[in-house]
């Protein structure tokens, strides 16, 4: 891998925020910079466990089709992930055990018989009702993924879920600069085009009254300016062209918390215009920085994320508990699961000790009564 090869994928990421018909072109960059031959963006519908839309390169399209049709929902994937920061990334070693990943149902009729080797993952987004993942895999002979691979996706970490988050605050598929700004206006996230020097060269009507109507953001002198001084530096130093984006490690925020006297405030997520599409749609306005702002998207639980979070659970025993609340024995539950009776029983009775209970009737009273936190 190279800084240009590295820098010239960032560029595709970024132009699927604003037109997400790109993906499968960004996706095979990224198969070409971690030798990986199946890439895929999957979105997931939180509370219908359900798969949304899918942007793949490489591998075979009844793979997914097959995967959302009859393997999406028992994907133990998704719970073990959840549990993680937004933008980690993780292989399958990362989150399980290897006779647990090996004994699954998943991996027994999906993942083995569909030639994959290794898989290399990120969640980019929770929020709303809507879930996304960022996937590489590794076929055949290929040897599993290294440290160094690790390294090269988190560099296209930070760069992934901005372009994640933004794509889904526009919910938009594919815009044209004559019909841009009717669109933008139409959004309820607020949008500000700035010019190299942070001057607003557009806002859209969300974005005015943002500033009309709270006290986290203001324009001065026609530039963008946070009033919270922190959150002004901090955004600053963004737009500095001393700042690499190209470069950022997984480690940097995407997003900047812009806080309000009276209130949660504004988080600004910050989209470089760059060369490309996204220059061509911004020219209108001589564009250098597109700007997204909107309160804190609410992040969805899975059923018992809060559960799991306070007692410490693993997401193998969480999945477990949510598979005996309804009553089911330990047979069951593994059948349900794909998962031996030993592997089972080892996440119940972990999950028993973490909680302070010994029977499944104690485990589900406790489960019952636990209240979600509420998030600001």
């Amino acid at each position: 891998m190279n800084l240009q090869q590295l820098s010239d994928t960032i560029g595709v990421i970024y132009d699927c925020a604003l037109e997400p018909e790109r993906w499968p072109q960004a996706l095979s960059q990224v198969g070409e910079l971690c030798q990986a031959p199946f890439a895929f963006v999957l979105a997931h519908d939180v509370e219908r466990n359900q798969p949304g839309r899918v942007f793949q390169h490489g591998g075979r399209a009844e793979w997914m089709m097959k995967y959302c049709g009859q393997y999406a929902t028992i994907n133990p994937l998704f719970t073990a992930s959840w549990l993680r920061p937004i933008g980690e990334v993780y292989t399958p070693d990362d989150l399980f055990s290897r006779d647990e990943w090996f004994e699954s149902r998943f991996y027994k009729e999906f993942i083995q018989p569909s030639g994959f080797v290794d898989l290399m993952g990120l969640m980019g987004l929770r929020s709303g009702s809507r879930a996304v993942w960022f996937t590489a895999a590794r076929m055949g002979e290929a040897s599993q993924f290294s440290g160094a691979d690790n390294q090269a996706f988190q560099l296209l970490s930070p760069h992934v879920c901005r372009t994640i988050k933004i794509s889904h605050a526009l919910d938009l598929r594919t815009l044209k600069s004559e019909n841009l700004e009717a669109a933008l206006d139409a959004l309820s996230t607020g949008v500000f085009l700035l010019d190299s020097q942070a001057r607003v060269m557009h806002a859209n009507r969300a974005g005015e009254r943002q500033v009309r109507t709270g006290n986290a953001l203001r324009i001065v002198n026609d530039r963008f300016s946070p009033t919270d001084s922190s959150a002004n530096a901090n955004f600053m130093k963004a737009l500095s062209p001393k700042t690499d984006w190209d470069r950022k490690s997984v480690e940097n925020m995407h997003s900047i918390a812009m806080p309000a006297n009276d209130g949660e405030g504004l988080i600004a997520t910050i989209l470089p215009i760059g060369d490309g599409h996204r220059s061509s749609l911004m020219a209108p306005w001589s564009a250098q920085w597109a700007v997204f702002s909107q309160n804190p998207m609410s992040v969805p639980q899975i059923p018992g994320e809060a559960f799991a979070r306070l007692h410490g659970l693993t997401g193998g025993e969480l999945r477990v508990v949510l598979a005996v609340l309804p009553g089911l024995g330990v047979p069951e539950a593994a059948e349900l699961l794909g998962l031996s009776k030993e592997t089972v029983k080892t996440h119940l009775h972990r999950a028993f000790e973490k909680t302070g209970t010994k029977r499944q009737a104690e485990l589900a009273r406790l489960f019952m009564a636990s209240t979600p936190p509420t998030h600001g």
